[in-house]
């Protein structure tokens, strides 16, 4: 007859297995970088003073699905320019620069490169024109050489507005003097 005892009969130990990694997720982001996941499983848990599993459970990694749209932008405008001349109403520009180009599919810069405004140093000097003198009545004397009134129009009025005219200063609407006149030489 045999006896048979039993030894050792504790479980023996199981090491941790780990499974195939998974899929890579969805990138984090529907455009521009993101990040990509993707996760593996303990196939085979750790039993009875086994080895544990040695690693990470997840691993990532950068992704870009497309380039994000970038909008154009413009850098501010500079400085005027200086006015044309120096004189009378003119014109004078300004420009500005595009800052950032659009890119893919980004919205175009809206708006002019060039601005133009009206600009004046200072108003041009404008000469004065009269009309020619106009007898105004008749010579207050017959004979002996008396006076006769005489006007001009201004046709157009200096910077002024005024035109001075011998010893008087007069508007600049309508000039006036008093000359001689002697058309009858004899009384």
């Amino acid at each position: 007859m045999e006896l048979v005892e039993y030894c050792n009969t504790h479980p023996c130990p199981v090491d941790c297995v780990f499974g195939e990694w998974g899929n890579w997720r969805r990138c984090s982001t529907t455009c521009d970088p993101g990040i990509q996941v993707h996760e593996r499983y303990q196939e085979i848990e750790a039993q009875h003073s086994g080895q544990p599993c040695v690693g990470p459970t997840e691993e990532e990694r950068p992704c870009e699905v497309v380039p994000c749209p970038i909008d154009c932008e413009w850098n501010d405008w500079k400085e005027w320019g200086e006015c044309t001349m120096e004189c009378g109403p003119r014109r004078q520009q300004r420009e500005r620069t595009i800052g950032t180009h659009s890119q893919f599919g980004g919205k175009p810069c809206d708006g002019p490169l060039l601005e133009e405004q009206t600009c004046e140093v200072a108003p041009c000097p404008v000469d004065c024109e009269v009309s020619d003198w106009k007898d105004v009545g008749e010579c207050d004397r017959r004979c002996g050489g008396g006076q006769m009134f005489q006007v001009r129009e201004v046709l157009t009025a200096g910077g002024t507005a005024r035109l001075a005219i011998g010893r008087m200063l007069v508007s600049a609407t309508d000039v006036a003097a008093v000359v001689r006149c002697s058309r009858f030489a004899r009384c």
